[in-house]
């Protein structure tokens, strides 16, 4: 009886952790996301952001999704300094040229070994999309009320603090045929696979010392 528990056990550990080995992992500096979540997550603080092609939300959308009973709440939309995080955490250990306020289309740096899509393909085939509440203002612009970031081909990040309006993104979203995404982020605290594993070790342990006691009565 022991023996085939823990046949059962090791059985349903290696089937955890090979689903785990077999996605696909890809890592920017300190980001590091996979083909099985939504979500993309920062090594060195456990931040998560949601991949760039997770939904398709106007920008009125994204603010009822974010709000409570919504279908992402718990997730906040990033601000300027979310978003120069996010650079700086997909450049690292390089250094980030868009730290702060910075003039229009400034080059952030370039990610090595990027491939389109590798955190989620947005807006068009050939860049990759998120936008942002932004919180500065930056030289030689307008205040604008939403940044924008948006990944090349060669995988540099460029940045426009202040980009648009509200209402204009949702016009020029509309307008194009494609959605370019908020930038969503949340402080968590994400359960281990090993973690998931002995907890279900420790049921089947439960009911071997279960088994033991009714064959010693």
């Amino acid at each position: 009886m022991n023996k085939i528990i823990f046949r059962a056990i090791t059985v349903a550990t290696t089937l955890v952790l090979s689903s785990s080995l077999n996605a696909a992992i890809i890592t920017h500096g300190n980001l590091i996301s996979d083909d099985t979540t939504d979500f993309i997550t920062d090594s060195i603080t456990n931040r998560q952001y949601m991949r760039f092609d997770t939904f398709d939300l106007s920008y009125t959308e994204t603010l009822a999704a974010v709000n409570v009973g919504g279908i992402y709440e718990g997730w906040s939309i990033a601000d300027s300094t979310i978003a120069d995080d996010f650079f700086r955490a997909a450049l690292a250990p390089k250094a980030n040229a868009c730290d702060g306020a910075v003039s229009f289309g400034t080059s952030c740096g370039i990610m090595s070994s990027w491939n389109n899509g590798d955190f989620g393909d947005s807006y068009d085939a050939v860049e990759d999309y998120f936008w942002y509440i932004s919180s500065y203002e930056t030289p030689f612009r307008n205040a604008f009320d939403l940044g924008i970031a948006h990944i090349d081909l060669d995988g540099r990040i460029r940045e426009k603090d202040d980009w648009r309006s509200f209402t204009s993104a949702d016009t020029f979203t509309v307008a194009n045929g494609n959605s370019i995404n908020a930038l969503l982020f949340r402080e968590a605290m994400v359960v281990p696979v090993p973690a998931a594993v002995w907890l279900f070790g420790s049921g089947l342990l439960g009911l071997a010392a279960i088994a033991r006691r009714k064959k010693q009565v």
